[in-house]
């Protein structure tokens, strides 16, 4: 079997999912890509449905135009949309550099939502210090089929509804369908955020689910746990336990990374 002539990595954090390549100029990727007429947006949507692949995302990743500020991603969601910002995908991001040898520790990432900085943590974890939060969460009542949902809107780099909840059973995944393009969100939408206690789980933009982490979501969830105070919040998704430090000048979003298996593609997947 003939395959693609570059290697795509898988990477776990937290349970989420994502497909990584090394999208450096004059590599492998690069070389091939040049020669196709495939889209990054149509690879997302192939290589993220194939069943020993399943994948949130993918993503591309690269040095920037200046080597002192790090490297940059083109991030894709499952179904080929971007994404400004993937706080677990940035942990993930960490993890692959390091497999690569792209970038020395920490170094800076270039996103849609500004650029974060990622380290490794003594116990093996991995920190990303999240975009800077501009507003506090605000507070709005959405109504889907006549009945009123009370949450708060917060951008952790993409927006989130965040809704408190007694038990996650309490809103189906069909409501947290329709409170993502709730028209009071805005054209985009936003990601729901259920939160009961500090357990949090996530219907996400670009993957239309739920997932097993999401790391802006845990932020948004932190900051209205927080009521405003500083400190440190364990926040537990379905993936795994994320912990995010509030007070300093950007939210630090702590969670596990690692690469699951590095993959060759055959290269009738893109005939």
């Amino acid at each position: 079997m003939k395959t693609l002539p570059f290697e795509t990595y898988k990477l776990n954090g937290a349970g989420n999912i994502f497909l990584f390549i090394d999208a450096r100029e004059g590599g492998a990727f690069y070389r091939w890509e040049s020669t196709q007429k495939k889209s990054r947006v149509e690879m997302t949507r192939t290589l993220c449905s194939l069943n020993h692949l399943a994948a949130d995302g993918l993503i591309f990743l690269r040095h920037h135009a200046d080597p002192s500020q790090g490297l940059v991603w083109d991030f894709y969601n499952a179904d080929g949309s971007g994404a400004e910002m993937c706080g677990n995908a940035a942990r993930c991001a960490g993890a692959f550099a390091q497999e690569i040898s792209i970038a020395p520790l920490p170094f800076n990432l270039e996103t849609k939502a500004g650029t974060v900085s990622i380290q490794m943590k003594e116990d093996g974890r991995w920190a990303v210090a999240m975009p800077a939060i501009q507003e506090r969460p605000q507070q709005r009542t959405l109504e889907v089929n006549g009945k009123s949902y009370q949450g708060s809107l917060v951008n952790s780099g993409v927006p989130h509804f965040v809704l408190p909840v007694s038990s996650f059973d309490e809103v189906d995944l069909q409501v947290c369908r329709s409170l993502r393009t709730h028209p009071d969100l805005g054209p985009a939408g936003a990601n729901v955020t259920l939160l009961e206690g500090s357990k949090a789980k996530t219907y996400e933009r670009g993957v239309e689910n739920y997932t097993a982490a999401c790391g802006t979501g845990a932020v948004a969830a932190a900051l209205v746990m927080s009521q405003g105070r500083t400190g440190s919040f364990q926040v537990t998704m379905p993936g795994g336990e994320l912990e995010v430090q509030l007070g300093g000048a950007r939210p630090i979003l702590i969670g596990p990374a690692f690469i699951t298996a590095k993959i060759e593609i055959p290269q009738e997947t893109f005939a």
